[in-house]
């Protein structure tokens, strides 16, 4: 299964997800649609034990949210982005059955460090530091570091990985859904207020925003 911006493909039970949306694979509400759907994908393919998640973007993994999904956007459709970004990614990661792994060989910025931390490991380089990876490995290198990882793991006893992670999220997931429908409330709340509004079109035309009066 491959999409207009994401390729899919299954080898030795690895089912890598490659992200292809030039410049930067930043998120359109489209894009969105397709990672989520081939993480379904892999999820629901008896054949995968793992899952890669990777760029086609040299030096970079994804740029986070497009912002024509905010600028001039009325509440319902950022809210159906962050729905997207913050309650079905993590819901699909969390009961994919399988791990993830996400091969940042490249910037990820914003919604796109959501969308590597949503996997279950990380394969990269500064992000040791900040505890957010699970290896670091030179430029270039991360794809074949992520590659060898799930082959590692794709050897292992799938029900004995399944039931090990689906108790690791149990336990620290308790209270994740509540607070994200939270967070998502407030966000969307002030994505379109006139301040948002105002200070992403400065961002755009590079210049001082000149904010509402009150």
């Amino acid at each position: 299964m491959s999409t207009q911006h994401v390729r899919y493909s299954v080898e030795q039970h690895i089912a890598t997800i490659t992200l292809a949306r030039p410049p930067l694979n930043a998120f359109s509400i489209a894009f969105l649609d397709e990672i989520i759907a081939a993480l379904r994908s892999a999820s629901t393919d008896g054949d995968v034990r793992a899952v890669v998640l990777a760029s086609d973007i040299p030096k970079m993994f994804c740029a986070g949210l497009d912002l024509d999904i905010i600028l001039g956007s009325d509440e319902a459709t950022v809210r159906g982005f962050l729905n997207r970004l913050y309650i079905e990614l993590w819901d699909v990661q969390r009961n994919l059955g399988k791990p993830s792994i996400a091969a940042v060989d490249g910037a990820a910025r914003g919604g796109g460090m959501t969308l590597a931390i949503s996997c279950d490991m990380i394969i990269a380089r500064e992000a040791l530091s900040l505890g957010l990876v699970s290896r670091v490995v030179g430029a270039g290198q991360a794809s074949d570091e992520a590659q060898a990882a799930a082959r590692t793991i794709a050897g292992k006893s799938p029900a004995a990985i399944a039931f090990s992670r689906a108790a690791f999220h149990r336990e620290t997931d308790r209270d994740y859904t509540e607070a994200v429908a939270r967070a998502v409330d407030d966000f969307c709340a002030l994505a379109v207020s006139p301040d948002a509004q105002e200070g992403l079109r400065a961002f755009l035309d590079k210049r001082k925003p000149e904010w509402p009066a009150k």
